[in-house]
Formats: C-alpha cells, sequence, structure tokens
C-alpha cells in the first residue's frame, strides 16, 4: 500500500493485480486473513483514493460490489425451517461472510467520507448499488423469524442468547446508503444527469421501506 501510494501514478498498472490480491485475502477461510485484506483495501483507498484516477476509482468501486456479492451469507437462506435436521453449510464460512459484510460497510463508509470528490458519478453508483444488495438481503433474512428460530435450533451462533440475525448489517447498510445519498442531492456534478433521477428513486424507495418495515413491525 505505501510503495503505491508513493508511486501511484507509475505503478497503475499494477492496480489489477494489487486488487485481486486483495480480494483472494478478503475471501479467505481464515477471519483473521479476512480482515486483515479488508484493512489492507481500506488503507489503500484512504491514502491513494485522493490521487486516483477516474479509471482506477471504476475498478476500484467494481472490486468492491463484486466482494459484497461474494461475502453475502446467502447460504442462510438453505434452511428449510420446517424439515432441516442439520445446517447445509459450514457455520464458520457464514460467521466469516457476516463478518465481512460489516468490515466492508465500514470501508465504504470511510472511503466515500474522505473521497467523495474524486469518485466518479459513476463509481458512487456501483458502490450504492453494494449497499443495496447488502441491505435488502439483511433486511428479507431478519424477516424471517421462522428461519432464524431454525436456524438457532440446529445450532447457528448458539452461543448468542438472542437469534441469529443480520440487524447491525441491515441498519449500517442503510444508514450509509442514506448519507451517501442525501449527499448525491446536493452534488453539482450529479444534476440533470441519469445518475440523479436514479438516485432520487432510490432514496424514495430506501425511506418507503424502512416505513413500511416499521409500520409492519
Amino acid at each position: 500500500v505505501r510503495l503505491i501510494e508513493a508511486h501511484l501514478d507509475v505503478l497503475a498498472f499494477l492496480l489489477d493485480d494489487v486488487l485481486r490480491l486483495i480480494r483472494n485475502c478478503i475471501q479467505h477461510e481464515f477471519e483473521a486473513v479476512a480482515r486483515i485484506g479488508v484493512e489492507g483495501f481500506k488503507q489503500l483507498l484512504i491514502c491513494t483514493g485522493k490521487n486516483m484516477k477516474p479509471q482506477s476509482w471504476q475498478k476500484v468501486t467494481t472490486c468492491i460490489l463484486e466482494l459484497f456479492k461474494d461475502s453475502m451469507p446467502t447460504k442462510l437462506m438453505e434452511v428449510d425451517a420446517k424439515v432441516s435436521a442439520q445446517l447445509p453449510f459450514n457455520k464458520d464460512d457464514v460467521v466469516i461472510q457476516c463478518v465481512v459484510q460489516l468490515l466492508l460497510i465500514d470501508m465504504l463508509q470511510d472511503a466515500v467520507s474522505q473521497h467523495y470528490e474524486t469518485i466518479p458519478e459513476s463509481g458512487i453508483m456501483t458502490l450504492l448499488d453494494a449497499l443495496q444488495q447488502s441491505f435488502e438481503f439483511a433486511q428479507e433474512f431478519n424477516r424471517q423469524i421462522e428461519l432464524r428460530q431454525a436456524l438457532k435450533r440446529l445450532g447457528f451462533m448458539k452461543e448468542v442468547k438472542q437469534l441469529p440475525g443480520l440487524l447491525k448489517q441491515e441498519r449500517e447498510s442503510l444508514s450509509c446508503s442514506l448519507r451517501i445519498l442525501f449527499q448525491v442531492q446536493a452534488d453539482p456534478r450529479m444534476s440533470g444527469s441519469e445518475f440523479a433521477s436514479r438516485a432520487v428513486d432510490r432514496l424514495l424507495r430506501l425511506c418507503s421501506s424502512v416505513l413500511q418495515n416499521y409500520v409492519n413491525k
């Protein structure tokens, strides 16, 4: 990271390889390695973001979107609440995915807060796509009480008193999304562009979803 920070212009051609290395670390089976990967990515963005060209930011934001997709704990949805007699997945693998989702949200939030002005409009929308997917998955999972009860019964996160849930993922992805979307509304770069109308539509749908969820509770 320090080497790229010091010589970003010269070493920009290595960005694809660096992102591939970081991605491999984040997808590692051991949580400690995954954490190191996210922290390395975070430092790369914080240290070099202000000097990144739009093309580099596009690669970075696409990588972040792919990481969100790859680390989504979708196997939680594979449990049949009525007939499953055991967990159909490796518990540790899914727990690591849940951790990585939270780490990625934190990393994204820090990167955008420090370098919003240098991230191209399309890159901002890509990051919002990543957050939207994380929010929608967590929200849908949290709504399925019977599924969460089955996971608890089958031993998933049995050391925790409450039902297994992705409440923090839902809350943090929503909070980060709203913060960026409000920033987009005040961004002169977005004014009159295709991204502006998409951002308004997304903001309205998110707010509607939150209100509907509150009413249903």
